[in-house]
């Protein structure tokens, strides 16, 4: 329950942060907006830190072999007025998260 609970938060805060986003950097060059995904794979790498939190995980693809990616969240700060820390997620955690597809289908969402 609680890994459902993190992951329904993680992927609220990006689409809340979104319109933040377009401040710094373009989210239209990079992700397509009306494509949503879901991506389940093992945590290998956790980054809280500003300017964008970034987790690195493990995904199994159909013929056996693993896909490395990244999910891009929002800022650390943003995240730890939602309960978010440094241990929120460890690496060997199953996750799933939903996100945006990127333009040019590189594995990140």
């Amino acid at each position: 329950m609680i890994k459902k609970f993190i992951q329904l938060a993680f992927v609220t805060s990006c689409i809340f942060s979104s319109v933040a986003a377009h401040a710094h950097h373009s989210f239209a060059a990079t992700f397509k907006a009306d494509s949503i995904i879901d991506v389940e794979g093992t945590v290998t790498k956790y980054n809280f830190k500003n300017p964008h939190v970034l987790i690195y995980f493990d995904v199994k693809n159909d013929d056996g072999s693993m896909t490395n990616w990244v999910a891009e969240g929002v800022a650390a700060t943003n995240l730890r007025r939602t309960g978010w820390d440094k241990q929120t997620l460890t690496v060997g955690d199953n996750i799933r998260i939903t996100g945006n597809e990127t333009r040019d289908g590189s594995p990140m969402v």
